[in-house]
Parts: structure tokens; sequence; C-alpha cells
């Protein structure tokens, strides 16, 4: 439970680093743009930005990495959504197309 609950908090940090806003956008209408597994921070950051989020690419390289981690660590997908939405303020949407992004970018095994 510890270790979720940090997962959590990591993947939340991460979403609120990249200055969520009340975007809306919905997740069902986003589509990966780049090849599956490419690292390609600048596109995954443009796809967020799409969903009404901020930052920069080097901070959604370091957010695409962190979802990566807490997944390969064993945490689920639902599980860093719904961690995102209770501690950021991330719609589903937004969170689910941070985290779908990141799987597609930089860890495909999980996409």
């Amino acid at each position: 439970m510890k270790k979720l609950l940090m997962a959590v908090v990591m993947a939340a940090a991460a979403v609120l680093a990249l200055g969520l806003g009340a975007g809306t956008a919905h997740a069902e209408e986003w589509h990966p743009t780049g090849d599956k597994g490419d690292h390609d921070s600048t596109l995954y950051w443009a796809e967020m930005v799409r969903q009404g989020l901020s930052g920069n690419p080097d901070e959604a390289t370091g957010m695409g990495q962190r979802f990566c981690a807490n997944l390969k660590n064993g945490d689920t997908e639902d599980d860093l959504v719904r961690g995102s939405m209770m501690l950021s303020g991330a719609t589903r949407a937004q969170a689910k197309v941070a985290l779908w992004g990141a799987e597609w970018h930089f860890c495909p095994d999980y996409y």
C-alpha cells in the first residue's frame, strides 16, 4: 500500500508540474503522434497541450518516465489515472492522455 501511495503521489506531482488547466478536450479523441517508443518529448508535450495542459518538453519527459517507472513497479493505469485526478485536480480525460502518451512514447510495452 505504501508503494502504491508513493507512486500515485509521484504521478500526481508530475501532472501538477505540467500545470493542468481546465481543458475541454476528451481523451476519447486522443490519437498518438510519432512512432511508438520514439521517446519524443516534444510530440508528447504537444499532445498534452492539446488537452489543456501546459509545461514544456523537458517536464513532459520527466513525467513520462515517472509514469513508466510506476507501471514497471506494478501500478495499474487506473491507479495512476485516479491518483492524478485526486491529487492534482486533473480531469479524467487529461490524466488518461498524460498516461497514454507516456506509454506510447516512453514505454510502449504498456500501451
